[in-house]
C-alpha cells in the first residue's frame, strides 16, 4: 500500500511537470508563427502587430519559475494567454475581410493569403477567400483573354522598343499576369479538386498556350529576318564595277546625305523666329467647325486639347491672336422621344455647362505652372473686351430656352402615338367587336401618321444651336410600326381563330359524310350530317367574306405574319364549295336507298319481338331475381342473361331508330325496360358482393406476418360507403344482407386484429388469447396466417383480447424503460479525482452530484413503473432496482458527506501539530484515513457505480461509522482552535470552520490567499517569490497597489506565527512609507506638487493660526522622529497611527456632520469609552465609524447584529479586539435581545475598564486571561425606535458615547461625487439633484417603500458615474436627467409618476429623453412570454425593464405590488430573456415566513457550540460555488418583517457580507442578487428600505384584458371569440375539452355567467348577491340569464349538460334511510340544494388540480359536505387525510404532520404512496394566532 502511494506520488508530481512542458511548448508554438505579423507590410496590420508584442511582452515578463509545476499562477497565465491569442485571431481574421472588402489585384490577395497561412492557418478561416480569390483569377483570365483579342493585331509598344521586341514583352508581361497565381494554386491540394479549379486550369491552359504560341510565330520571324540582315552585313564599302572596273563607294554617298541634312538644319535655324512669329499670329482659341456641327462633348475634347497646346505654346510668346468666326451653328443637339415627352439631348443647360467649362479652361491654376515667362492667358483674361464676351457667352445659349421649348411643344400632336400602352389600346378596341373596317381605319391612321412624321425637317437652327429631329422621327416611326403590327395582330388572331372554327367544321362533315350507307345507322348518321350543313349554312357564308376582307387589309399594309394563315385563306372558299357538292352527291344517294331499306326494317321488327318475348320468359324463369337462389349462383345467373339482354338492347336502338327515321310508329317493349332496370341495380349489387367476397378471401388467405391491416381497413371503409349508396330496392335482397354482415363483422374484427398484430404481442400473451378463446395459435409458424386467427370466435371475447392486448402493449413499453435504466447503470462509473500529492482519492464533486441527479430521474422513472397496473412480469425486478438505486443514493450521499469533512480534518490532523498537542484525535484520525484509502482504492477496482455500492454491505455499513467518527474528531478541536487565536488574536473574527480550513491548508503558504480579506483589511493577495516557494515579497490590494514588504516574510512552520509576522511586516512597510514622507516635507528644496504625486494622500489646507478650531477639528498627522511614530490629533485626542494596510479605496465625502462624529468619537476614546452613533437609516454612521478607522489606520471589523446571536460569541469577539487592537463595529446593536444585552454590558464594562485603567491584561467574565492592545474601539450603530429594536440597558450606555446622526450634508456629497466622476457642471446639476429630492419627499404621496435618502443618492451617483464614462460625449444634464427618472421610476405608484415627471421636466426644461431600447433583451423577452403562454402586453414589459436597469445598479431589489400583479412571472420571464441573451440565470426561490429566523439562518447549540446552517446560509454559500458566467438570484417570497429581513443588513449594505450567530462572516458572490418578493413592506424598517432597489408593480400594471387574452389563446377559437365578448374570466373546468362536440354560443355564454356566479358571486353575501343580480339584468350585453319565480335567485340555477338552465332542486338525489343498520348521528347528510351544489364546484375545481376554501359561519355544513366528497374517493387510488388546525398550531407540527403522511419517492420529492394521489383537508384553517407582524405563520407553509 505504501509503494503504491509512494509511486503515486512520483509520476503524480511527473504527470503534472509533463501537462506543464505541453502548455509552454503550445504558447512557444503560437508566438513563433505569429512573428510573421512583423513580415507584413500592410496598412492596419501594425495595431495587430502592436496587440501581439503587448502580449509576448506581457507573457514573457512573468517573474515565476514557469517550469516549476506547484506555481498555479502559470495556469490562470495560460488560459488568459490563450484567450488573448484567440481574440488575437478574431482581429486577424476581420483584417482579412476587410482588405478582401477593398479593390485589390489577384497577386495581391495571394501574397497576403501566403503570409496568413504561416501565421494560423488552423485557427483562420481562409477557405472562402480562397474561392474569392479564384473567382478573382478566373475573371483575370477573362479580361486577359479579351485583351489579347482586342491588342493581338496592333499591341501596344514601349517608346523606343523595336517592334518585335515590344510585341514579345506585351504577350510575356500578359503571361506573367495569369502564370503567377497559378504557381500558387498548384500547391493548394485540396482547391485543385474543386469544380470551379478545373474550369478556371481549363481556361488557364488554353490562353497560356495561345500566349507562347505568340511569342514562338514572332520570335521565329525575327530569327528569319536577322538571318537575312546578316548576310547584308557581309557587302563591301568600296566595289569595283565588272566591267568598267570602277571602284563605286558606297559609303561616300551616304555622307553626302548627311552632309545635305546638316545644311538643312542651319537653314531652319535661320528662318525659326519669323516661322515662330507666323505661327503665333496663326494660334487657335476655339476649333469652329466648317461643313456641320459638333457634339458639346466633343467641342468640350477640342476646347481642351486646344487650351493645353495652345498655353505650352503660348508660354514662350508674349503676344496672341483672335481669329474671327464663321456664322455657322456652334453646337449640335437632338430632339429624341423619352416616354412620355420628347426632349432635347444634351439640353440646353447642359450645353450651357460645358460652354463654361470649355471657357474656364485657360485659367491659371491650370497651366500657371507651364509658363516660363509672363502667362499670357493671364493678360487675355483681364481684358475688358475679354470680360465682355464672357459675360454673354455665359448666358447665350439659355436665350434660346423659350424658342426650344416652343419647338418641343410643336411635337404634341403626336403624342397620341405613345401615350397609352398599344396592349391596353387593342385589348379595349377588341372589347368592341369591332369590324374589318374599323380594323382597317386603325392600321390606316397609323400609315397617315408615319407620312406627316417624314415631312418633318432633318434640322431646326436656333442661332449657335443645330437641332436634329433624325433620332426622333426614327422613334416616332417605330413607335408607329409596332402600334400598327399590334392591331395587324389582334386583326389576324381574330380572323385565324375564325377559319380555324370553318375548316374544322369543313373537315368533321366530310369525314361524316363519306361514309358508305350499308344499314339504317349510317343512313342516320348521313341525315344528322345534311341537317348540320343546312343549319351553318348562311353562317358561313358571312364568315368567309370578312376572314378575306381581313387578310387584303393585313396584305395592303404589309402587316405579315409567319403563321401560314395568309396561305390557309385562299383554300378556304374552295373547300366550303367542296363540301356542298359532296352534300348534294349523298343526298341523291338516300332517295335511291329509302324503299329498300324501309322493306327490310318491317321484317327486322317483327324477329325482334319474337326474341324479345322469349327472352322475358326465360328471364322470369330461370333468371337472377328467382327466390331462394344462393347469392353466389344467383351472380352466375346474372352474367348469362346480362350478355343475352345487352345484344338484344342493341337491336332494340338501331330498329327504334330506323322506324324514326321512316316516319313509322315506335314499336314499345315495356318488359324489355323493366328488365333493363332490374338488370341494373342487380349488376351493382353482385359487382360489389363479388369484390367483396374475392377481396375477404384474400385477407383469409395473407400470412400473419405480411398482415397490412391499415390497407384492409381503407379498402373495407370504401366498400361500406358504396354499401350505403345501393338503391333502397336491393336492401331486401338476401345477397345484400350477407354482403352487409360480411363486411361489419369484418370490419369489427379490424381493431382486435391490428391490436394483436403488434410487435409487443409476446407467447406469453397468445397463450392467454388461446385460454380465453379456446382455439391454439401457432404464431411462431412459417405458414400462420389470417384464416387460423378469424376461425377463432374473436368477436365473443373482444373486450379479454383488448386486455391482453393492450396490456401487452404497455408491458413492452414497461420492457423497454426497465432495460433502459438497467442498461445505463451498467456503463455509469465513478470519477475521480486527484487529492494533493496523495493520488486520486476524492469523488469528483460535479460528476458525483451528476450521478445523484441521475439516479433520481431513473428512481421516478422505476417509481412509475412500479405504479403501473400492468408491470406483473417485470415487478420482482423494478423492486429490485429500486432497492438498488435507492441504496445508490444513500449511500453516495453518505459518501460525499464523508469526503468533505475527510478533506477538511484531513489538512488539519496530517502534517500539524495537533498530532502532538491532540494525540488521540490524532490517531482515530488516522485510522478513518486508513480506512478511506481502502474505500477508495476499492472504489478503483470496481469503478461501476451500482455494482460499488451495493455488490456488498461494506460501504454501506462502513461510511456512516466513518462520519460518526470524524464529527468527534471536528467537535474535539475546539480548544485547539482557541489556543490559535490567542497566538493570533484576528482569528476570532473567522468561524471554526474557516479557521480549520486555514490552518488544515497551512503545509501550503500560497494557499492563505483566498483567506486574507477575511484577516486584514485590503490585503487581497500576497506575492511569492519565484525560487523560494514560501518566502513573501510584496502585498496586494483589491484595487491592484502593490507594495513590496522591507523585509521579507518567510511563509513556514505554523500559520499563525507567520501571519503574526506578516502582519507585522506590512504595518512597518508602512510605517517606513510614512516615515520617508515626512523627510521628504523636511528637505529644504521640497517642491509641494513633486510630494503630492510621490505620496498622494497627503493635503495642504490654508490655516491661519494652530489653534484654529478649523485646525484643530482636523485629523492633524505628525511623524515624532524622536519617538519613530506617527501621531493623529483630532482636537485635544491624540492617537497613534497603527499602519493597517487600506490600499486605494474610496473614502467618505467630509462634510459637517462627519467631522462632528469625529471630534465626538474622538473624545469617547480619548476617555477609554465606546462610540455610538444613532440615527435613522440611512445617515452614514457605519461608514462614518468604518472611514475613521482607516483614517486612523486601524483594522475595522463590522458584525450585523441579529437576536440570534449569544453572549459566547460576543464575548469571543471583544476578546479578539481587545487582543488584536481592532475596531469592532457592531451594526444593528439594539437587535440582541435583552439578556444578552445585559451580559454584553458585562463583557464590555471589562474590556473598557482594562483599558482606562491602563492595565496590560484582564480577567475576562469566562475565566480567561486576556493580553490587551489599548489600540481597540467598539462602536455601536442603531436606528432608535425601529421596529424589532431594544432599548439599552442603562450599565451598558453609560459605556458610550453617543453621537446624533440625523441629517445627513446631501448637497455636499453630491457635489463632490459629481466632481469626482467628471461632471464639470457638478454645481448646478448637484442643485438640480437635491431640489428634485426635496420636491420628491416633500410633495410626493407618502410611502412606505419609497427612500430618497442617502443610500439611494449613492447609489444614483455611482450610475451617474458609469454612464458618464461610457458615454462622455453626451451632455451633462441629459445624462444626469435620464439616470433620475430612469433610476426612480419604477418605484412609483401611479398616481405619483405625472407629478414626478412634470418635476424632472421642469428641473431640465427642453430636453427630450428618449426611452432606454435594449433591443436584443427586449426580443428575448417578447420570445420567452410567447413561450410562457403570456400576453406582450407593455406596460407589464417596462416593469421588466426597469427591473433588469435596478439589477444593474443593485444587489438587493423588491418587485413590490398586490398579489396578481405579475411579480413571479416577471422574475422568471426576465431571467430566462438574460439566460437567452448568453447570460445564464438560476433562481433559488424560498419563503422566509415558512420557516423560524433560526432556520433560515442558522442554530448555534448553546450545549455543544455545534452550528448547523440554516436554509439561507445553505442557499448563501451554494452561491459561492456556482459554475463560472452563471448569475444565480436568491428570491425570498413572503411577507417581510423586522425580524429576519433585518438579519440582511449588512449583505443588502455596501458590506455585502452575510454575518451569522457563529462568526461566520461570509462575502457576497459577484453573480448573486438577492430578491424580495412581498405584497407590502409596512413591517420593514427604514433601513431595510434604503437597502433595496424597488420595482412597484401596481395592480394597473396588469389589469385583467391579458390575463384573460392568455387563458382565451388555450381555448378553441370558438370559445374564445365568444368569451371575449362575454367578459374577464371563466372557470376552465366547465367547458368541455377540444376534442369533445363543440358547444353554442348560448351555451358558452349560459357558461360564463354561471361562472360569474360563482367566482365573483361566491364571495358576497346574500343581499350583495342580489345587488349583483340586478346588475346583471339591467345590463344591455347579458341575456343569457335563467328565468326566475318569486324569491329565486339565479344562484338556485345550474346549467344542464345540453346548456340549458335547471334549478339545483332537480338535481337533488333522493334521501333513503338505511333498513338494516342505524347511521351515527354525525355521518347523516341529507342532500339538499346547497349540498349538491356545493359538490359540484368543487369538483369542478379539483378536477383541475386547483385548492378549494370554503368559507362561512359554523354549523352550515362545511366540514361535513367536504367530508362527504372525500368519502366518494377510490381508496386504492385516491387517498384522503384530515387535519385540524387551533391557535397553538405551529408549522413544525403542520410539517410534521404532512410528512407523516407521504413517503420519500427520490432526492427531496415527496408523495402519497406510489400509484395514488392525496387530498388533505384542513379544518379551521383561520385558528392560528396571527402574530405582531399581522401574518399568519402557518399561512405561510
Amino acid at each position: 500500500m505504501e509503494r503504491a502511494l509512494v509511486e503515486n506520488y512520483i509520476f503524480g508530481k511527473f504527470d503534472t511537470f509533463c501537462k506543464r512542458l505541453e502548455k509552454i511548448s503550445d504558447m512557444s508554438n503560437i508566438m513563433e508563427s505569429l512573428l510573421e505579423l512583423q513580415c507584413i507590410k500592410i496598412e492596419g496590420i501594425e495595431e495587430i502587430n502592436t496587440h501581439f508584442q503587448t502580449i509576448a511582452t506581457n507573457t514573457k515578463s512573468k517573474e515565476y519559475d514557469v517550469l516549476d509545476h506547484r506555481k498555479k499562477e502559470f495556469d490562470k497565465d495560460y488560459l488568459e494567454f490563450k484567450n488573448q491569442i484567440a481574440t488575437l485571431y478574431e482581429s486577424i481574421q476581420e483584417f482579412v475581410d476587410s482588405c478582401f472588402e477593398k479593390t485589390v489585384t489577384t497577386e495581391q490577395m495571394l501574397r497576403l493569403l501566403m503570409k496568413l497561412e504561416q501565421i494560423g492557418e488552423n485557427q483562420i478561416d481562409l477557405n472562402e477567400k480562397y474561392t474569392v480569390v479564384l473567382q478573382q483569377y478566373s475573371q483575370d483570365l477573362d479580361f486577359v483573354q479579351k485583351l489579347y483579342q482586342e491588342q493581338k493585331e496592333n499591341p501596344p509598344i514601349p517608346r523606343n522598343i523595336p517592334p518585335v521586341t515590344g510585341k514579345i514583352m506585351w504577350a510575356q508581361q500578359l503571361y506573367r499576369k495569369i502564370d503567377h497565381p497559378m504557381r500558387f494554386f498548384k500547391k493548394k491540394t485540396t482547391l485543385l479538386k474543386t469544380l470551379e479549379m478545373k474550369k478556371v486550369a481549363k481556361n488557364y491552359n488554353k490562353m497560356a498556350a495561345v500566349l507562347l504560341e505568340f511569342e514562338l510565330i514572332y520570335y521565329r520571324a525575327w530569327c528569319r529576318f536577322a538571318d537575312q540582315a546578316r548576310n547584308a552585313l557581309h557587302a563591301f564599302l568600296l566595289v569595283r564595277h565588272p566591267e568598267t572596273k570602277v571602284i563605286i563607294e558606297n559609303v561616300y554617298s551616304t555622307m553626302r546625305e548627311l552632309d545635305f541634312i546638316v545644311k538643312e538644319a542651319a537653314d531652319t535655324l535661320e528662318c525659326r523666329i519669323e516661322r515662330v512669329l507666323e505661327d503665333m499670329s496663326n494660334t487657335a482659341l476655339i476649333i469652329l467647325p466648317e461643313d456641320e456641327p459638333i457634339d458639346v462633348s466633343t467641342f468640350l475634347e477640342q476646347t481642351e486639347n486646344l487650351a493645353v497646346s495652345t498655353a505650352r505654346k503660348l508660354s514662350q510668346y508674349q503676344m496672341i491672336r483672335s481669329v474671327e468666326t464663321k456664322r455657322i451653328p456652334l453646337f449640335k443637339t437632338d430632339f429624341q422621344l423619352a416616354i412620355p415627352n420628347v426632349v432635347l439631348r444634351p439640353s440646353l443647360e447642359d450645353i450651357q455647362a460645358e460652354q463654361s467649362v470649355a471657357i474656364e479652361l485657360g485659367d491659371e491654376n491650370k497651366f500657371t505652372r507651364m509658363l516660363a515667362l509672363k502667362p499670357l492667358d493671364k493678360q487675355i483674361v483681364e481684358h475688358k473686351d475679354v470680360n465682355k464676351v464672357v459675360i454673354q457667352l455665359s448666358t447665350v445659349i439659355l436665350s434660346l430656352k423659350a424658342r426650344a421649348s416652343d419647338l418641343l411643344n410643336s411635337f404634341s400632336e403626336f403624342s397620341g402615338i405613345w401615350n397609352k400602352d398599344p396592349e391596353e389600346k387593342v385589348k379595349e378596341f377588341i372589347e368592341t367587336i369591332p369590324t374589318v373596317a374599323e380594323f382597317q381605319t386603325q392600321i390606316g391612321y397609323f400609315s397617315q401618321l408615319e407620312l406627316q412624321i417624314r415631312d418633318l425637317p432633318n434640322h431646326f437652327v436656333l442661332e449657335s444651336v443645330d437641332i436634329a429631329t433624325e433620332s426622333l422621327k426614327i422613334a416616332l416611326i417605330q413607335e408607329c410600326h409596332s402600334r400598327q403590327r399590334t392591331f395587324g395582330l389582334a386583326l389576324n388572331e381574330r380572323s385565324a381563330a375564325d377559319m380555324d372554327e370553318i375548316y374544322s367544321f369543313i373537315e368533321n362533315l366530310s369525314k361524316k359524310l363519306s361514309r358508305p350507307i350499308r344499314d339504317l345507322d349510317d343512313v342516320r348518321g348521313a341525315m344528322e350530317a345534311l341537317k348540320e350543313i343546312r343549319e351553318n349554312e348562311v353562317k358561313i357564308d358571312m364568315t368567309v367574306g370578312p376572314i378575306e376582307e381581313s387578310y387584303s387589309v393585313l396584305q395592303r399594309y404589309n402587316l405579315l405574319f409567319q403563321d401560314g394563315n395568309m396561305e390557309r385563306v385562299d383554300g378556304l372558299a374552295y373547300a366550303w364549295k367542296n363540301l356542298n357538292t359532296l352534300a348534294l352527291q349523298v343526298e341523291n344517294l338516300l332517295l335511291k336507298l329509302q324503299p329498300i331499306m324501309k322493306t327490310d326494317l318491317l321484317r327486322g321488327v317483327q324477329r325482334f319481338q319474337a326474341d324479345t318475348t322469349e327472352f322475358c320468359k326465360d328471364y322470369n324463369e330461370k333468371g337472377p331475381s328467382e327466390e331462394n337462389v344462393p347469392p353466389h349462383e344467383a351472380s352466375e345467373r346474372l352474367q348469362l342473361f346480362q350478355a343475352r339482354f345487352d345484344e338484344l338492347w342493341t337491336k332494340y336502338i338501331s330498329l327504334s331508330g330506323g322506324e324514326e327515321l321512316f316516319g313509322l310508329p315506335v314499336t314499345e317493349y315495356p318488359e324489355l325496360h323493366k328488365i333493363k332496370r332490374e338488370l341494373s341495380l342487380l349488376q351493382k349489387l353482385y359487382s360489389l358482393y363479388n369484390s367483396v367476397i374475392a377481396s375477404i378471401n384474400g385477407y383469409n388467405e395473407m400470412l400473419w406476418s405480411d398482415l397490412n391491416i391499415e390497407k384492409i381497413n381503407n379498402e373495407l371503409l370504401d366498400f361500406q360507403n358504396k354499401i350505403r349508396k345501393l338503391p333502397k330496392a336491393l336492401k331486401e335482397w338476401q345477397a345484400f344482407r350477407d354482403l352487409k354482415k360480411k363486411i361489419d363483422d369484418f370490419t369489427e374484427s379490424c381493431p382486435l386484429l391490428e391490436m394483436m398484430a403488434n410487435k409487443a404481442m409476446m407467447s406469453r400473451h397468445w397463450e392467454r388469447i388461446a385460454q380465453v378463446t379456446g382455439h391454439h395459435f401457432e404464431v411462431d409458424s412459417e405458414n400462420f396466417s389470417l384464416k387460423n386467427i378469424t376461425d377463432a370466435s374473436l368477436l365473443k371475447h373482444k373486450e379479454d383480447i383488448e386486455d391482453i392486448c393492450i396490456s401487452a402493449v404497455k408491458e413492452k413499453d414497461i420492457e423497454a424503460k426497465l432495460k433502459h435504466v438497467i442498461s445505463e447503470w451498467s456503463t455509469h462509473a465513478f470519477s475521480f479525482g486527484q487529492f494533493k500529492t496523495r493520488g486520486e482519492l476524492l469523488l469528483k464533486g460535479s460528476d458525483t452530484l451528476e450521478k445523484i441527479a441521475l439516479v433520481e430521474d431513473s428512481l421516478m422513472i422505476l417509481g412509475s413503473l412500479m405504479s403501473n397496473r400492468y408491470n406483473t412480469p417485470f415487478k420482482s425486478t423494478i423492486q429490485h432496482w429500486v432497492q438498488k438505486l435507492g441504496n445508490t443514493a444513500e449511500i453516495i450521499e453518505n459518501w460525499i458527506a464523508v469526503q468533505n469533512l475527510w478533506i477538511y480534518l484531513e489538512a488539519v490532523f496530517v502534517g500539524g501539530d495537533i498530532a502532538k498537542q491532540l494525540p488521540q484525535e490524532a490517531r482515530r484520525f488516522q485510522n478513518i484515513d486508513k480506512s478511506w484509502q481502502k474505500i477508495m482504492q476499492k472504489a478503483h477496482e470496481t469503478s461501476n457505480i451500482i455494482q460499488c455500492c451495493v455488490g456488498d454491505e461494506t460501504l454501506a455499513q462502513l461510511l456512516p461509522h466513518l462520519l460518526e467518527q470524524l464529527e468527534i474528531c471536528q467537535k474535539s478541536l475546539t480548544g485547539y482552535l482557541e489556543k490559535k487565536r490567542l497566538k493570533f488574536p484576528r482569528f476570532f473574527f473567522v468561524s471554526d470552520p474557516v479557521l480549520l480550513e486555514i490552518l488544515g491548508q497551512a503545509s501550503d503558504s500560497h494557499t492563505i490567499q483566498a483567506h486574507l480579506l477575511s484577516l486584514f483589511d485590503n490585503v487581497n493577495r500576497v506575492g511569492f517569490h519565484e525560487k523560494n516557494y514560501d518566502q513573501i515579497l510584496l502585498f496586494e490590494s483589491q484595487e491592484g497597489e502593490r507594495v513590496n514588504i522591507i523585509e521579507p516574510v518567510i511563509a513556514q512552520g505554523n500559520v499563525e506565527i507567520w501571519l503574526g509576522q506578516l502582519l507585522n511586516g506590512i504595518r512597518k512597510t508602512i510605517h517606513t512609507i510614512i516615515r520617508e514622507a515626512s523627510l521628504a516635507i523636511s528637505d529644504s528644496g521640497f517642491k509641494l506638487y513633486d510630494f503630492q504625486a510621490m505620496f498622494p494622500a497627503q493635503v495642504r489646507m490654508n490655516i491661519k493660526s494652530p489653534s484654529d478650531f478649523e485646525w484643530q477639528k482636523q485629523s492633524r498627522f505628525y511623524f515624532l522622529e524622536d519617538l519613530d511614530k506617527c501621531v493623529i490629533q483630532i482636537t485635544d485626542v491624540e492617537f497613534t497611527y497603527c499602519n493597517e494596510y487600506l490600499g486605494c479605496t474610496d473614502r467618505l465625502v467630509i462634510t459637517p456632520l462627519t467631522d462632528r462624529c469625529y471630534i465626538t468619537l474622538a473624545q469617547a476614546l480619548g476617555m477609554s469609552m465606546g462610540g455610538a452613533p444613532a440615527g435613522p437609516a440611512g445617515t452614514g454612521k457605519t461608514e462614518t465609524t468604518k472611514d475613521m478607522g482607516k483614517c486612523l489606520g486601524k483594522y475595522v471589523v463590522v458584525f450585523n447584529c441579529s437576536d440570534q446571536m449569544d453572549y459566547r460569541g460576543l464575548g469571543r469577539i471583544y476578546k479578539g479586539l481587545a487582543q488584536s487592537g481592532a475596531w469592532g463595529c457592531f451594526d444593528e446593536f439594539n437587535r440582541i435581545e435583552l439578556p444578552v444585552l445585559s451580559v454584553a454590558a458585562q463583557q464590555i464594562y471589562i474590556v473598557l475598564q482594562c483599558k482606562k485603567n491602563k492595565k496590560p491584561q484582564f480577567i475576562f467574565t469566562d475565566g480567561d486571561v486576556v493580553d490587551m492592545d489599548r489600540e481597540f474601539g467598539i462602536f455601536l450603530t442603531m436606528n432608535p425606535g425601529y421596529a424589532g429594536r431594544q432599548e439599552l440597558p442603562e450599565n451598558l450606555k453609560i459605556q458610550f458615547r453617543t453621537v446624533a446622526m440625523m441629517v445627513p450634508d446631501r448637497g455636499i456629497i453630491m457635489r463632490v461625487k459629481l466632481a469626482s466622476a467628471g461632471f464639470r457642471d457638478n454645481q448646478i446639476l448637484s442643485r438640480k439633484f437635491y431640489t428634485l429630492y426635496k420636491l420628491c419627499e416633500e410633495q410626493l404621496s407618502k410611502q412606505v417603500h419609497y427612500d430618497f435618502g442617502l443610500r439611494n443618492i449613492l447609489s444614483v451617483l455611482r450610475t451617474l458615474g458609469a454612464v458618464k464614462r461610457s458615454n462622455p460625449k453626451e451632455p451633462e444634464k441629459t445624462v444626469v436627467m435620464r439616470v433620475l427618472r430612469d433610476m426612480n421610476l419604477s418605484k412609483l405608484v401611479d398616481e405619483d409618476e405625472p407629478l414626478f415627471m412634470s418635476l424632472i421636466n421642469d428641473l431640465f426644461p427642453g430636453i427630450t429623453l428618449d426611452k432606454a431600447v435594449y433591443p436584443e433583451l427586449q426580443s428575448a423577452i417578447q420570445k420567452q412570454a410567447e413561450k410562457a403562454g403570456l400576453i406582450h402586453h407593455p406596460p407589464w414589459i417596462l416593469k421588466l425593464i426597469q427591473l433588469y436597469e435596478t439589477q444593474r445598479v443593485r444587489h438587493g431589489m423588491m418587485t413590490l405590488g398586490p398579489t396578481g400583479a405579475g411579480k413571479t412571472k416577471c422574475i422568471n420571464i426576465l431571467m430566462k430573456a438574460m439566460t437567452d441573451c448568453g447570460a445564464p440565470h438560476k433562481e433559488m426561490r424560498m419563503n422566509p415566513k415558512a420557516i423560524t429566523a433560526s432556520q433560515m439562518f442558522g442554530t448555534l447549540d448553546v450545549a455543544t457550540n455545534d452550528w448547523t446552517d440554516g436554509i439561507f446560509s445553505t442557499l448563501w454559500r451554494k452561491t459561492l460555488k456556482a459554475k463560472k458566467g452563471e448569475h444565480i438570484w436568491i428570491v425570498l417570497d413572503g411577507p417581510v418583517d423586522a425580524i429576519w429581513i433585518e438579519n440582511l443588513n449588512s449583505v443588502l449594505d455596501d458590506n455585502k457580507t452575510l454575518t451569522l450567530a457563529n462568526g461566520d462572516r461570509i462575502p457576497m458572490s459577484p453573480s448573486c442578487k438577492i430578491i424580495f418578493e412581498p405584497h407590502n413592506i409596512d413591517n420593514a424598517s427604514p433601513a431595510t428600505v434604503s437597502r433595496n432597489g424597488m420595482v412597484f408593480m401596481s395592480s394597473s400594471v396588469l389589469d385583467w384584458k391579458p390575463i384573460l387574452m392568455a387563458w382565451l389563446q388555450t381555448l378553441p377559437a370558438t370559445y374564445s371569440d365568444v368569451l371575449w365578448n362575454c367578459f374577464s374570466a371563466v372557470f376552465q373546468g366547465l367547458l368541455s375539452d377540444r376534442d369533445e362536440k363543440q358547444l353554442s354560443e348560448e351555451h358558452i355564454a349560459r357558461l360564463f355567467i354561471f361562472a360569474v356566479m360563482w367566482s365573483i358571486g361566491a364571495l358576497l353575501e346574500p343581499d350583495d348577491r342580489l345587488k349583483m343580480e340586478l346588475f346583471l339584468r339591467k345590463h344591455s350585453a347579458v341575456k343569457e340569464l335563467p328565468p326566475v319565480n318569486g324569491v329565486e335567485t339565479m344562484f338556485e340555477f345550474g346549467i344542464s349538460t345540453s346548456g340549458q338552465w335547471e334549478h339545483w332542486s332537480k338535481k337533488v338525489p333522493e334521501y333513503i334511510y338505511p333498513i338494516d343498520s342505524v347511521p351515527e348521528y354525525t355521518s347523516i347528510l341529507v342532500p339538499n340544494v346547497d349540498s349538491v351544489r356545493t359538490d359540484f364546484l368543487m369538483y369542478t375545481i379539483m378536477k383541475q388540480g386547483k385548492a378549494v376554501l370554503l368559507i362561512g359561519e359554523q354549523g352550515t355544513g362545511k366540514t361535513v359536505m367536504i367530508k362527504d366528497y372525500m368519502s366518494k374517493y377510490d381508496p386504492d387510488v385516491h387517498l384522503s387525510k384530515r387535519l385540524n388546525f387551533s391557535s397553538a398550531t405551529l408549522p413544525n407540527m403542520f410539517q410534521r404532520s404532512i410528512e407523516s403522511y407521504v413517503d420519500k419517492r427520490m432526492g427531496t420529492t415527496y408523495g402519497p404512496p406510489a400509484g395514488k394521489k392525496m387530498t388533505v383537508f384542513i379544518d379551521d384553517i383561520n385558528m392560528p394566532v396571527i402574530n405582531e407582524w399581522g401574518d399568519q405563520v402557518k399561512g405561510n407553509c
